[in-house]
Parts: C-alpha cells; structure tokens; sequence
C-alpha cells in the first residue's frame, strides 16, 4: 500500500506458486489520483515575433489542470516445464484506466483499456544451443463514457500481432551466433480516421548478429536487419560496434549503427477536425517516406575497485524525418492553417554523457551523471526543440542492518537547465520566444525492512518545496511544491512461515 499528497494511492496484491514442473504468479494492483488545478501566482512577458519582423509583448498568467485517474492492472502467467530441455508459459495482463476529464462541468470521462496475450517457448538443445518462439497479442482501446446518460461508446481501437523465432548458438566459446524472423501484423480503428475508419499494415523481418571475442582484449558485435513492409517493401539496416580492452580496469567502445521508422497508420491516413469545431484540420499524408537515421557513438569506462566512471558521446543524423508540420489553404477568401504530417529537411543531434559512481563495502554509494544535448528542430530559423540541453542528477545511498533490521536511506536529485525555445502559431503567423527556468527536484526515501517480511518506508518528494509556472506544462507536468509518501508492504508467506 502506498499514499501520497493529491490522495495519490496504490495498492497492490500479488502471490505466486511452483508445484513440481508447474508455476504460477498472479498480481491485482489499482491506482488512482485526484484532479488537482495549478495556478501562476505572477504574470509571464513573452516577446512575439510578428510575420512582417516587429515584435510585440505578451504578459499573461496561466492555470493548468492536472487530470485525476483510477487505474486498475492485473496479471497472470502460468508455466510449465514438459521436459528437462522444453520449458512453455503464457501470460494475460489487463489495463484499464478512467481518467478524469479537465473541463468544469464536464458530462464525459475518458477510459483507455488494453489487455494482452503472450506465449512463449524455449528449447534448449544443449548447453550452447536454444530455439525461442514467441507470440503477443495487444488490443488497445478508447472509450467515451457518457456518465450521466448511462452510455459509454468507443472511438479508438488498435491491436498488434508479433510472432517471433529466435536461435543462439555459442561456437567455441569465441562466438556467438543469433538469427530470427519476425512477423508483425497491425489494425488500426480511430476516431481520426475519415468516417471512422480502419487500417491496416504488416512487416516481415530477418535478423543475424554476430559477436565475436576476437581475443581477451577485443570483441566485435556486428548484425544486419531486414524489413519488408506491406507499404514500404525492402530495407537493409547494418550495425557494427567494438570494445578494446587495453588494460583491466580501461574500456574502451565505439559503434555505427542505422535506424528506420515506417510512418504509422494514424500519421499516413488521419484526417482529423481538430475539437470538432471546424477550426482546422489534421492531415496525414499516404506519401511519406521512410524515416532514416544514422548513429555513430565512442565510450570509454574506467572500473577499479569501489570506482566506476564513463563518458559517452552520440552523434545522430535523420533522413525524412516525420514531423507535423503547418499546411495552409485558402477557403472562402480565409486563411486556413491546418496541420499535416510531413518529412522535413535533414535534422541531427549531438549529445555526450559523463558518469562517476563509487560503491563501497559498508554499503555507502555515490553516484552523479551529466547530460548535454544539443538538438536542432528548426522552423524559418527559429528553434522549435523542447529539449533542455544540460542535465545532472545525484544518486546517494545508505544501507545498514541493526540488528535483524535492515534499513537504508536515499537521496536522488536531478537538476535541468534553462530553456530558451520557440514556437509557431499557424494561426497568427507568429514566432514567440519561451523561456523556461532551471529547475532543482530531489526526493528522500527512508526504509525499514522487518523480520517476518514486514517493510515500511517514508519519502519527500520535492525536499526542497521547488514550485514551476503553470505556464510550463507545456513541457513537463508542473511541480506544484513538497510531498510525503508513505509505503507498506507485507509478505504473507514470510509472516506465516508458508
């Protein structure tokens, strides 16, 4: 059982079994949040950038309403051994999910539902040989219920089909083999769609990867992915990376590797009134291309004794990338600013990471990372990305037993740079500059472990009562200040010696 500020609640029950060859594993959770409003206490400027170059002044303070939910989960998974080599399992799980709808007075709630079927099976030839088969099921779907008439009707369903055969073979303890086909199969009703109608797709896919242990010092990875899709047809997509290993506490990576994304069913056939009131328009396009990437990355880990340290750079190119994009019209002598899926001109991404962990015998670990992401989006010049370029979180831990007691304290903190960002108007034609804050979030979590499989735990969430505008869900649910969480949990089994 878990509670937090918002009447923030999760309860969770969950038992298992293993008789002989037979195993069983059953969990039941529900969740659920109230509805909670944030408001600026103080205006916001914003500078405009109007179509003919002047600019203008926006001061304006903001609300954001954060919707509630009630969810429930469940699971269930059952397996089998047949024999000492052929082992099978089968899982159901079920999601549902009403959430509360933002508007004041509202006479509709949302509820998003999804349950999925998997199996599994896993053959092992020998020690160095196995066979897996796997298939998944997934329905996905959303519902408009209509509470106070009594009705709920639905708008959206999606479901997926992947069956997939995979083998691993180790050859001489120097490689390791693996190769697979996939088959993936995809329906698509929505709401967006014109007349509310459905789609359809499927992709094919082969594999191999081999990954060699050229010596103690050198290992090379190197794999091919081919996919075939029922609109797109061939594609070929190599990867190749290599770890040196000059010396035993040294590391050393580097990598290329390509990416391909076919556009989905709702980003190719959507044609969508925006609210329903005629306002605009969202377009999907049957003509978009593929989208392409290209990966190249370099690492190096330093790892002796209590010390562990990396640093990691990226460098990522996209072809056709899929974006949403402005399409303008003239209707009835108006402007018309509707929205349409589009490939855009070539973007990239540059990023690098640096990690230092240390981790002692006592039980005492300190850990700090640092991100820098430099990503461009442009639009007329102006830089659209919501990424914030600097990050850096802290991770320290304390574990300690008292007796027949084990305890342990943490602290995690992230903190995010500044963002200065643009975005576009379609309506206006307009640019307006938004600068958002450095932000500072830190939690302290405080357990206790029990004998006889009684836990409890205590956390602050937001220790130091850090609070965002309104105005900055537009890229992150808002901070609204300091809050208090409370865990417990019980092992049955333990507390009754099962």
């Amino acid at each position: 059982a878990r509670y937090g500020n918002n009447s923030g609640q999760k309860y969770t029950v969950s038992g298992g079994t293993k008789q002989s060859r037979f195993s069983s594993f059953t969990t039941i959770s529900h969740r659920r949040k109230d509805t909670y409003t944030i408001s600026d206490d103080s205006e916001t400027e914003r500078t405009i950038i109007n179509p003919d170059g002047s600019t203008s002044k926006d001061v304006s303070s903001y609300s954001s309403t954060i919707r509630g939910y009630q969810i429930w989960d469940a699971s269930q998974k059952f397996g089998y051994a047949f024999t000492d080599q052929l082992k099978g399992e089968i899982k159901g799980t079920y999601y549902r999910n009403k959430r509360d709808n933002a508007t004041a007075n509202a006479k509709t709630n949302d509820i998003f539902s999804n349950y999925t079927i998997s199996a599994r099976l896993n053959y092992l030839f020998n020690a160095d040989h196995r066979l897996d088969f796997s298939y998944v099921f997934d329905n996905y779907r959303k519902d408009i219920d209509y509470f106070l008439a009594g009705y709920s009707k639905k708008n959206y369903e999606n479901f997926v089909q992947t069956a997939r055969l995979n083998y691993t073979g180790n050859f001489n303890d120097r490689h390791t083999f693996t190769a697979g086909v996939e088959a993936n199969f995809e329906y698509l009703k929505h709401y967006m769609f014109k007349d509310s109608t459905n789609y359809n797709q499927q992709s094919y896919v082969i594999y191999l990867q081999e990954d060699w242990k050229v010596s103690d010092k050198i290992n090379v990875i190197a794999g091919v992915r081919t996919d075939y899709h029922s609109k797109y047809h061939l594609r070929v997509t190599p990867k190749i990376s290599a770890m040196y290993k000059p010396v035993e506490l040294l590391t050393l990576r580097a990598g290329y590797a390509q990416g391909y994304r076919t556009p989905t069913l709702k980003e190719l056939y959507e044609e969508y009134d925006m609210g329903g009131l005629g306002m605009f328009t969202i377009h999907g396009d049957e003509n978009l291309k593929a989208e392409n990437s290209y990966q190249f990355s370099l690492s190096g880990e330093v790892n002796k004794g209590i010390f562990y340290a990396s640093l990691s750079g990226y460098y990522n190119k996209f072809k056709n990338k899929i974006i949403l994009g402005t399409l303008e019209y003239i209707e009835d002598g108006k402007r018309m600013p509707d929205m349409k899926y589009m490939n855009s001109d070539n973007s990239e991404s540059v990023s690098m990471e640096a990690i230092a962990r240390i981790r002692t015998d006592c039980g005492l670990m300190l850990q700090g990372s640092y991100a820098y992401v430099h990503e461009k989006e442009e639009y007329q010049g102006y830089n659209l990305s919501l990424t914030r370029p600097h990050s850096v979180t802290f991770n320290a831990s304390f574990q300690h037993k008292f007796g027949k007691v084990d305890t342990s304290v943490a602290l995690y903190g992230q903190w995010s740079s500044k963002l200065h960002t643009n975005q576009y108007d379609a309506t206006e034609h307009t640019i307006t500059e938004y600068n958002y804050d450095a932000r500072t979030i830190c939690t302290l979590n405080t357990s206790a472990r029990f004998p006889r499989g009684i836990s409890v735990s205590l956390g602050i969430d937001n220790l130091f009562n850090y609070k965002d505008k309104s105005a900055d869900a537009g890229i992150q649910i808002p901070e609204q200040g300091i809050g208090f969480i409370g865990t417990v949990s019980i092992n049955l089994a333990d507390l009754f010696k099962l």
